[in-house]
């Protein structure tokens, strides 16, 4: 069976081996084995669960509530699959129409007050902006970014 260092994991995931050390640490993902010098091996298994969490973590689901989904009872691997894809078929269509606003605004085209706004996602389907662990891969409160919290 093939296996991948932390190293290794963390270039693939575009994450640093540091979030795969809280991740082990928080019990959210756990290596596979360990090597005779003590170092974290993970398995295909162990992608696929990683997949699944920064997944949830793009759509903005904070890593309590991820651990909560990925240990219910009721989750399915393939379901959830499923509900990501069409997550992102969703944000895609968004993104365009957002897009396609933005070309339309860069035109000098006329538009109506709302039509400026199209494709942007209201404050009350978004999720809460806060700072995570070490901010990585997260949101961050512009406010405190600027010292104005």
């Amino acid at each position: 069976m093939r296996t991948y260092s932390v190293t290794q994991l963390a270039a693939f995931a575009g994450i640093t081996p540091r979030t795969l050390h809280h991740y082990d640490e928080i019990g959210l993902l756990s290596p596979r084995a360990r090597n005779g010098s003590g170092s974290r091996l993970y398995g295909v298994e162990e992608l696929r669960r990683l997949q699944q969490i920064l997944l949830y973590r793009e759509r903005g689901l904070a890593l309590k509530e991820i651990a909560e989904r990925l240990e219910s009872p009721q989750y399915d691997p393939e379901t959830a699959l499923h509900e990501h894809r069409e997550w992102l078929v969703q944000e895609i269509e968004r993104l365009q129409l957002m897009l396609a606003t933005v070309e339309r605004t860069m035109s000098g085209e006329g538009m109506l007050g709302r039509e400026y706004f199209a494709g942007f996602a209201s404050e009350t389907s978004l999720p809460p902006v806060t700072k995570r662990q070490g901010n990585e891969g997260g949101y961050m409160n512009l406010a405190s970014q600027r010292g104005n919290s």
